[in-house]
């Protein structure tokens, strides 16, 4: 393999920030939002990519996008939080894309970096090159590889598609460098594979054609309902895997992952501290240490053929348990801060007429027809606001309801009436079944936008993660170090 020790090569480089998938109508995730703006951990595709961009020591990014051009931007915000020259660009649409870059002015003696949102190879990970290349797994991989062009490749770039992505190298008579992938071809390569997999020593690219459609697997990642995946595939740490997915054979799962009820996995690997539904079946499983599953449906898995290392059913328990003592005793020392105040909260909205109880669906009790919890909303505050008005005049005047166990502290977005009703019978029955909270995710990661689609895309997210203690506290910290600071800049879990 081509390469010099210095990773800074690069002083420019090339972001194109359009979804891949802008013209099909028939991706989940496209449903709701472009998927290089979906957010996931405080964090969408688009933001992972610049960041391995900038670690590179690159001086100069240009973007180019076409799809929610204004949405993007507020993603990533200005140069100045990066330390970079941030550029933008915006094309009328994605035939357009190489045809401005193609125009773009580039030093003879310099090498720019072009990459995608769908470039899932971290660049970091592998040696830079001597000279114009394309960084790929192995020649027959549909994943999006990273192009390393100069001046000349640059201008020959003009006649290439942007949905053809792919294709480039080849286009461009660019030579491929092949990144040392996986082998996947047996059960001892997955055994063999799993240790430097987890440790992320090996750089991982998931071939697309062997994916369904429009579904983004990396950290943190929500996987929706029904989705079937082919295998060989390494699916990233913290990934949640909704109730009746199918995995296929030849697949590694990573660690802390969700797997939801329902869902059939075989030949595979699960890594240590994942988290294992109900109704679930595994043949020919290697399992490891530390997996956790429900104590209350745990007569339903199934497991045959397996090599269990370690069985963590405690886990769940002790995490659950020990995340609802951290909810509560903060919500405790909070009601005691906020005591001698509250009195005149109440007063003052009252004076002000902005003293409103409005009723919430409470997840749990809206599917069996029961009343909705009244919850006390001061100064115009509710589920969605943020800051100072958030904390007072939402999360303080109903910390009672935390206390009873009625609430969580961290939790899903309560919706009203209206919200509930607008919502499709299958999300209801998604909600219905899980805890309600008054610190949701969203307050961080900005406002909402009053799209039911968004939202759930937001309490898949939060449900997911809910439960782990470590998560509730780091949540609680940026929410309270937010108020403190007044800082907007997002804070990385």
């Amino acid at each position: 393999m081509q390469s010099v020790p210095n990773p800074k090569k690069f002083r420019s480089a090339i972001l194109v920030t359009g979804s891949p998938l802008d013209e099909s109508d028939q991706v989940p995730l496209a449903m709701e939002r472009a998927v290089h703006l979906v957010p996931f951990l405080g964090k969408c595709p688009l933001v992972h990519v610049l960041e391995s961009m900038v670690a590179l020591g690159i001086e100069h990014i240009t973007c180019i996008g076409w799809m929610n051009p204004d949405l993007a931007r507020d993603v990533l915000g200005d140069g100045q939080r990066w330390g970079i020259a941030l550029e933008w660009i915006t094309v009328q649409g994605p035939e357009e894309v190489f045809q401005k870059i193609s125009r773009l002015s580039v030093p003879s003696n310099e090498y720019v970096l072009v990459g995608s949102t769908n470039t899932l190879l971290d660049i970091r990970h592998v040696p830079t090159p001597v000279s114009s290349c394309a960084y790929g797994l192995n020649p027959s991989t549909n994943a999006w590889p990273w192009l390393v062009l100069n001046e000349q490749s640059l201008r020959q770039a003009g006649a290439c598609q942007w949905h053809h992505w792919p294709l480039v190298p080849d286009q461009l008579g660019l030579p491929a460098i092949e990144v040392p992938g996986l082998p996947l071809q047996s059960g001892q390569d997955l055994l063999a594979a799993i240790s430097p997999m987890l440790k992320g020593s090996l750089p991982v690219v998931v071939p697309a054609a062997q994916i369904e459609s429009g579904i983004y697997i990396s950290r943190n990642v929500v996987i929706h309902p029904t989705v079937v995946i082919q295998g060989p595939v390494y699916i990233g740490e913290d990934v949640y895997l909704e109730k009746g997915c199918r995995i296929a054979a030849g697949s590694v799962i990573g660690k802390q992952c969700r797997i939801g009820h329902d869902t059939t996995i075989a030949n595979s690997i699960i890594g240590p501290e994942s988290w294992l539904g109900a109704e679930l079946e595994c043949t020919q499983m290697v399992i490891w240490r530390g997996v956790a599953w429900s104590n209350r449906w745990k007569a339903e898995i199934e497991i045959r053929d397996t090599v269990l290392l370690g069985s963590g059913a405690w886990h769940l328990t002790m995490q659950r348990t020990l995340a609802q003592g951290l909810s509560l005793l903060s919500a405790t020392l909070l009601m005691l801060l906020v005591l001698p105040v509250l009195p005149f909260l109440f007063l003052l909205a009252a004076m002000t007429k902005d003293l409103e109880i409005r009723p919430f669906v409470f997840p749990k009790r809206s599917h069996l027809h029961k009343p909705s919890r009244n919850i006390v909303c001061l100064f115009g505050a509710g589920p969605s606001t943020r800051g100072w008005k958030h904390l007072l005049g939402y999360v303080v005047p109903n910390l009672y309801l935390v206390i009873l166990g009625q609430l969580h502290l961290t939790g899903m977005r309560l919706r009203t009436q209206t919200e509930w009703k607008a919502c499709p019978p299958e999300v209801q029955k998604w909600l219905s079944r899980r805890s309600a909270g008054l610190i949701q995710e969203e307050w961080l990661n900005g406002p909402h936008s009053g799209d039911w689609l968004e939202s759930i895309v937001q309490d898949r997210y939060q449900v997911a993660r809910g439960r782990s203690l470590r998560y509730q506290a780091h949540l609680l910290w940026r929410y309270f170090f937010k108020l403190t600071t007044g800082s907007h800049e997002p804070l990385r879990s």
